[in-house]
């Protein structure tokens, strides 16, 4: 019996510490991964309108494949929004 009132200490030390553990690991990690991760979805909205701009623009007005005078307002992945100047009058494309 005695052997039994040895072992309850070190069960209930042994949570404690686990509890110690897990309080340490959230107001520190997760904290740390929660304001990373609001970060990341940030970008990821901003990545998604470029590309539902790209998109559309294309959809509107055409691809350019010439080489004329161009300015390039913004790139997004393997696409490129451009400005290109025709006989004076400036239009968009997309390459």
């Amino acid at each position: 019996m005695k052997n039994h009132m040895l072992v309850i200490p070190i069960i209930i030390s042994f949570i404690v510490g686990a509890l110690v553990a897990l309080l340490v690991m959230y107001f520190s990690y997760f904290q740390y991964c929660k304001s990373n991760w609001n970060k990341q979805e940030f970008n990821t909205g901003y990545i998604k309108a470029k590309i539902d701009v790209y998109n559309k623009t294309k959809d509107e007005f055409g691809d350019s494949s010439s080489k004329k005078e161009e300015k390039i307002l913004f790139s997004v992945k393997d696409g490129d929004v451009i400005v290109i100047t025709v006989d004076g009058v400036k239009t968009i494309r997309v390459r």
